[in-house]
């Protein structure tokens, strides 16, 4: 565990995805207009980049797919909510009247997430843990809003 992250706090936003047609360009401008950096990694028989400020990543940005770019889907970005029992969530979410966009998988040892379209349309991830001590990542919103996927779910 990173002792520069608070422990998780469940049900708030803890990461986000970058969804893009040029993920060179988008992490050079990102780079340019925040000082981010970015970082090549594999997952599986993929690669994907994590955004990172001051080293800690916060963020992933990938290529979208020819198939999804062809079907007219734009760049866009995908935030993350912390849950420590994604089954649990998930269900609750379509009872609620959301639909799963995307089934839970493994996310490279990181995680495992799941994206749902809520009743008004909206995409959202849900995001557990692999395990403890796994995945840190930084607030996205400051100290009140922190995620540490790697820590315990208080």
């Amino acid at each position: 565990m990173d002792s520069r992250f608070p422990p998780l706090r469940r049900h708030v936003f803890c990461w986000a995805d970058l969804a893009t047609i040029d993920d060179v360009r988008a992490a050079d401008f990102h780079r340019r207009l925040f000082g981010w950096s970015a970082r090549a990694r594999r997952a599986g028989r993929g690669h994907f980049t994590t955004l990172e400020a001051d080293d800690l990543p916060f963020a992933s940005l990938y290529r979208l797919a020819a198939r999804h770019v062809a079907a007219g889907v734009p760049s866009h970005w995908l935030p993350y909510v912390a849950t420590p029992d994604l089954g649990r969530t998930l269900a609750l979410a379509v009872d609620l009247g959301a639909d799963v966009a995307v089934a839970p998988q493994a996310v490279a040892g990181f995680a495992r997430v799941a994206v749902i379209v809520d009743p008004t349309g909206a995409l959202l991830g849900l995001w557990q843990a692999a395990r403890p001590g796994g995945w840190t990542a930084p607030p996205l919103s400051g100290d009140d809003s922190s995620c540490h996927p790697g820590g315990d779910d208080r």
